[in-house]
């Protein structure tokens, strides 16, 4: 370990080589990562380790799955199992040597039901498959009939995915291996300042008073009503802000709440008192129910205030209403996040990374191409857009021919000559037709 990492300062669990596998290893930092346990499988090792400052729990899942078909099912079982029983932040990456459909695979083979079998175990245990950047595929063949596929990858649970919104896997070059390293880098969370308006909103009987107050507040006017109607846009967003703050948070905690006192009222009617014979009938309780009616309308509504918020940013269109899952929506949401951020940019052959190094490239490249705000100003050349034609402005003022007047007066309407009281008022003739047809040739 000391001769890979160049440190004694990591400590590390494996496990020895089976068959064709050359061995699985985790190891970590011990002035970060205290070592609490380690525990392996067929076709895994994992440890749970303990963060020395925040005093967190991570467990760590090395994978490698078995490349013979007739064993891919005992792994997904497997898998399912050590996974299912976990609630710590889980991190699970190696070999899986199984891919999630075509996509993920060229110019080799694969087989349709192992790749369901997969994505519905990752489905059902909602971990989110972290998408890579960098490569689109991890394992090469190296042949003279090149094939590759994306059979490595790195998964996270759902409260992992809920702590560290900013994960992006790397995929590195294939140096010493068939198969491209791969590399887990977790970001802050972004601040995104523009103002985005909640589905979940409508549902609370507050936002309707905000809205009304702002509305019917008297604004200073500049003469015009679209003036007035813009003033009163943006102090409504002003106000929404402040409104909105902590909002979903305070939405969690009200369902915990009526949850603890749905709770209590259902364990009082459960005593003794209910199923004792001489107790009094069923309507002298008849305002507990009410109340217990009561507290899961209310519930209802916060718990469908919850699904719209997390529906909205996952975006997800496809599922029918009855079907809700918050946790889903969450992850749906990270991975959605996960796929637009951007860790690496390659101006010309240079990898650019960090966020302040990647802005300044994108601000220095569209100030080369449009320049900036306070720039002077532009003086195009408006003559390229029209291609030029060989036709010559002096044809427009050359005589009319004798088929040109006829067929302007084909064209005309009911009245073509001259009367005796001149021109009438359905008469209209261009001048130049009319000297043509006061000519003697016609």
């Amino acid at each position: 370990m000391r001769r890979v990492v160049g440190s004694n300062k990591f400590d590390f669990s494996f496990h020895n080589s089976v068959g064709l596998s050359s061995g699985q290893l985790i190891a970590w930092n011990m002035d970060i990562w205290e070592g609490v346990t380690s525990f392996h499988g067929k076709h895994f090792i994992g440890c749970l380790l303990l963060n020395r400052c925040t005093r967190k729990e991570l467990m760590v899942v090395n994978v490698y799955g078995p490349p013979n078909r007739h064993k891919k099912a005992s792994f997904c079982v497997e898998l399912e199992k050590i996974l299912g029983q976990t609630n710590h932040e889980t991190i699970v990456g190696g070999d899986f040597n199984v891919t999630h459909s075509d996509s993920e695979r060229f110019n080799c083979l694969g087989n349709v039901g192992d790749s369901a079998l997969f994505s519905s175990i990752i489905s059902d245990l909602t971990f989110a498959d972290l998408p890579i950047l960098g490569r689109q595929y991890t394992w090469y063949n190296n042949h003279s009939s090149p094939a590759s596929a994306q059979l490595d990858r790195i998964l996270v649970g759902k409260n992992f995915a809920s702590s560290f919104t900013g994960c992006v896997v790397k995929v590195g070059n294939p140096k010493l291996s068939d198969h491209a390293p791969l590399t887990l880098s977790v970001q802050g969370s972004r601040t995104n300042l523009m103002f985005r308006f909640e589905h979940f909103w409508l549902a609370l009987p507050s936002f309707a008073d905000t809205m009304k107050d702002c509305w019917t507040s008297e604004l200073r006017r500049d003469g015009s009503a679209i003036g007035t109607w813009i003033l009163k846009c943006r102090l409504l967003i002003s106000r929404l802000r402040i409104w909105s703050k902590g909002l979903v948070n305070a939405n969690k905690d009200h369902i915990v709440d009526l949850e603890s006192r749905l709770e209590s009222k259902i364990s009082t009617l459960e005593g003794p008192e209910i199923s004792n014979s001489s107790s009094p009938p069923i309507s002298s309780s008849s305002s507990t129910f009410v109340f217990i009616f009561e507290l899961c309308a209310t519930l209802d509504n916060c718990y469908e205030a919850e699904n719209t918020y997390w529906r909205q940013i996952a975006k997800v269109r496809w599922l029918k209403e009855e079907d809700k899952n918050t946790k889903f929506f969450h992850c749906i949401a990270s991975g959605r996040m996960q796929k637009n951020w951007i860790s690496s940019l390659n101006e010309n052959g240079r990898i650019i990374d960090g966020e302040k190094d990647i802005a300044a490239a994108f601000n220095s490249f569209f100030k080369n191409s449009i320049g900036t705000a306070r720039a002077g100003r532009l003086l195009p050349d408006w003559g390229a857009l029209y291609e030029p034609t060989s036709s010559d402005f002096l044809d427009l003022i050359l005589p009319c021919s004798e088929e040109e007047v006829l067929m302007n007066l084909k064209q005309m309407g009911k009245v073509k000559v001259l009367g005796p009281d001149g021109p009438s008022d359905e008469f209209s003739l261009p001048l130049g037709v009319l000297l043509v047809v006061t000519s003697p040739g016609l």
